[in-house]
């Protein structure tokens, strides 16, 4: 087919292709590595209402807390406190904690957190989801 039609001209100018650089697979370990996000939700009566959720990578365990009616971002130390009390109390600490980059993942949160021992990892920006 045309694949085959190659001119030494257009060769010498190509340039390698670079491999696509992806992420490696996570660890298939419970607790190894832990997503976790705030999200919004709205009841049947219109209120809005701040959820925080935490997935483990390798198994897809699932957990997830309403933070309180939405007011703007949620703090950081209230993200804490949650984390704490639906992930690290009953599974412990994650080896790596992976978050977008929200307010509510920075300050106190991730201060506390590395103090632990969690490796901290973010999503890309140019992450579009």
């Amino acid at each position: 087919g045309v694949d085959s039609f190659k001119y030494a001209v257009c060769e010498s100018r190509t340039q390698p292709k670079k491999p696509a650089i992806v992420r490696p697979a996570p660890r298939y370990k419970f607790n190894a590595e832990v997503g976790i996000d705030s999200f919004e939700v709205k009841d049947c009566t219109g209120g809005r209402w701040h959820v925080l959720h935490a997935l483990c990578q390798g198994t897809l365990c699932h957990t997830a807390e309403v933070l309180g009616p939405v007011l703007g971002v949620p703090g950081s130390r209230h993200c804490l406190m949650t984390f704490d009390k639906i992930w690290m109390k009953p599974f412990g600490r994650p080896d790596a904690v992976i978050s977008d980059r929200g307010t509510h993942n920075q300050g106190i949160f991730q201060k506390e957190l590395h103090r632990r021992g969690c490796e901290l990892r973010f999503a890309a920006l140019e992450c579009p989801n």
